[in-house]
């Protein structure tokens, strides 16, 4: 049955069939994932996402969060947007805001459902069936139990919308060059509008979304090798190959010329990780593969969000998997080329995957693992897996009546089978307990893991099981993390307001290099806390402050890294905490230089600068603070308020300092 959105005529019963067709695949899906909408907020989750709980409490504007986002070089507005309207139309409810997210799964779904069809069509093994087998790859998709941490962990709600995009410029696409081909009108102004306005508006969501034109360019490939051009249409193929020099050879120029000129800044972000860049490419090798084994043969139990463990490729033979990973890939894409002209639904599925991959497996300084980034490129292996299947169906003998009869009950067993695990890893997803119980069995190696149940720990006075944690989290973390285990240490004795024992500060002391990691800054920030509310001893906290101002003078790291200067930063802030304004001045305004001028050590570095009446200081520090107003929350504003009036009279005059206005974010 061929379907068109955009066709002619006034019959309307294969787009009823269309509607009905998605209406199935919302309902099924809608019941596979409903128990995990009950379930909590995780990891990035509360520093993302914090800013929409202060809109909600009045703290900031809408626009402030929509465009004051910092998970990425965009700011990701689109995605943040999203929560912005969440929170005003139901509050701080989660189970409504992870609905949101499983409607937009869905509607990826029905995305998947278009592109595929007008794919498939052009696919002569399937071309009978290509509705069908576009709605069975749609609901697999839709129910793939890897695709569950990215629905749920709300965060991740940036990857869903990004790729909501993608795929309806992938859609658009492939509508406007059916057009061009057949010479139909409005077929180029539907893709030179459509493809490059749903790149931006992936991009504004999240920055893998900037992957569309090369995906876009593989289904066209994939399209050229399953059809030749006729002839009539050959001249008119012209306008596609000067599209993709346009939107794809031209910024991939640009992309790339950028990226050598920030091959330092990687190198840079590479020494707060585990591994380094060469390291990094070998091991998405053997990732690649472990995100198809997880997608088409899922072991749903062992999926999750912990793989802060996985083991780094420090060469092609260490491990030796390293070197069987990339000869395969190496041989995958061999056959796909090979086998383009007779078999293009396996190239194209093989080139899709890894397309889809290319930005977050490739040199940025990410973390190794995350399931969500196999959240689009997942549907490839499933176009590659059903042009193997009907690469074997063409090569079978005629079926038989009952084999026939079969056939579709197979067929039905494997959306089946994901509902069935799906549904299960929903279920635990219901709960934080569940999660992390799941998670300790599968994954107890993981720091991270151990850190979240020793901050459990702490939250309830339970100094023995945080302890325990600490202990755990540090015989399985590099020995770099020794010093950060440390200041865990000394948050637990504050968390269960009990004094430290002398040792664990002369340990510290020995500890204290010439680099702090991201998990010691992470502690200092809880210390911060504990010592404003008078949970440690201010004994231990001068003594722990003895350790820190010459620890922050001796980094060596680069000074413009965040965990530098905002390390430094919450030690300004310890130290104004305890009245040791010398030390505190001189570590603020260099974090407040390091960072590039960030509002936060720029807001105290102008108290601190007040307090020793430096009335010039303090005025260039609020001019550079002044282009914020209106960007961050209302204390920030009301803040640079109380900072202006200051100096309008406290200049010349003996006036206390303006150190108990409200402090940013």
């Amino acid at each position: 049955m061929r379907l068109s959105l955009f066709g002619q005529g006034p019959d309307l019963r294969p787009r009823l069939f269309l509607l009905g067709l998605v209406g199935l695949l919302a309902l099924v899906t809608a019941w596979v994932y409903a128990p995990g909408l009950y379930g909590p907020l995780l990891l990035d989750d509360f520093g993302n996402l914090e800013v929409v709980t202060e809109y909600l409490h009045g703290k900031r504007s809408a626009w402030s969060v929509i465009l004051g986002g910092f998970a990425g070089p965009t700011g990701r507005p689109l995605a943040m947007a999203s929560f912005v309207l969440d929170a005003s139309l139901f509050g701080d409810s989660l189970w409504h805001a992870k609905r949101t997210s499983l409607a937009v799964h869905i509607l990826n779904g029905a995305l998947v459902l278009l592109v595929l069809h007008r794919l498939l069509l052009a696919h002569p093994r399937v071309r009978q069936r290509a509705l069908g087998v576009a709605a069975l790859l749609a609901l697999v998709w839709l129910l793939l139990p890897i695709q569950v941490s990215t629905v749920l962990y709300l965060v991740q709600r940036m990857t869903l919308l990004s790729a909501s995009f993608v795929l309806a410029g992938l859609w658009l696409y492939l509508v406007a060059r059916e057009r061009i081909l057949r010479g139909q009108r409005g077929g180029l102004a539907l893709l030179w509008l459509g493809l490059p306005g749903c790149t931006l508006l992936a991009l504004l969501s999240k920055e893998n979304g900037v992957l569309l034109p090369l995906l876009a360019a593989v289904l066209e490939l994939g399209l050229r090798w399953s059809t030749p051009v006729a002839a009539p249409a050959a001249p008119r193929q012209g306008h596609l190959d000067r599209f993709f020099a346009a939107v794809l050879l031209v910024p991939g120029l640009v992309g790339g010329a950028y990226l050598l000129r920030r091959v330092g800044g990687f190198e840079d972000a590479y020494l707060m990780r585990d591994f380094d860049m060469v390291e990094r490419l070998l091991t998405e090798a053997r990732v690649l593969w472990d995100y198809a084994v997880a997608t088409l043969l899922p072991n749903a139990p062992q999926l999750g969000l912990f793989h802060d463990r996985y083991p780094i490729s420090h060469g092609l033979l260490d491990p030796p998997t390293t070197l069987l990973a990339i000869l395969a890939w190496i041989g995958a894409l061999l056959a796909g080329w090979g086998l383009r002209r007779h078999e293009p639904l396996i190239a194209t599925g093989v080139l899709f995957f890894l397309a889809g991959h290319a930005l977050e497996a490739g040199p940025l300084p990410l973390e190794i693992y995350f399931e969500h980034r196999n959240y689009l490129p997942s549907l490839g292996l499933l176009l590659a897996a059903t042009g193997v299947v009907a690469a074997l169906a063409a090569r079978l003998p005629a079926a038989s009546a009952a084999m026939r009869r079969t056939i579709p009950v197979l067929l039905l067993a494997v959306p089946a089978t994901m509902a069935w695990a799906t549904h299960g890893r929903a279920l635990v997803w219901s709960s934080e307990a569940l999660i992390l119980q799941q998670e300790l069995r599968f994954r107890p190696d993981s720091p991270r893991l151990q850190s979240i149940y020793a901050a459990k720990a702490m939250e309830v006075g339970d100094l023995p099981t945080a302890l325990h944690h600490i202990e755990l989290a540090e015989r399985y973390a590099p020995a770099r993390q020794a010093s950060s285990m440390a200041l865990w240490r000394v948050v637990a004795y504050c968390a269960a307001r009990q004094p430290a024992p002398a040792e664990l500060f002369s340990r510290l002391q020995q500890l204290a290099g010439p680099r702090i990691e991201f998990f010691g800054m992470i502690a200092l920030e809880r210390l911060l806390e504990f010592a404003v509310k008078d949970s440690c001893p201010r004994e231990e906290m001068e003594r722990l402050a003895d350790i820190l101002v010459p620890w922050m003078d001796r980094l060596s790291l680069p000074a413009h890294l965040q965990v530098s200067w905002r390390s430094r930063l919450i030690v300004a802030r310890l130290l104004t905490h305890l009245g040791r304004f010398e030390d505190a001045r001189r570590l603020a305004i260099q974090a407040w230089e390091d960072s590039g001028h960030v509002p936060s050590a720029g807001f105290l570095a102008f108290q601190l600068a007040a307090t020793f009446n430096d009335y010039d200081a303090a005025r260039e520090i609020l001019k550079s603070l002044q282009p914020h107003r209106g960007r961050l929350d209302h204390a920030f504003d009301q803040g640079l308020d109380a900072f202006a009036e200051w100096l309008s009279h406290a200049q010349g005059k003996p006036s206390a300092s303006p150190t108990g206005t409200p402090s940013p974010p």
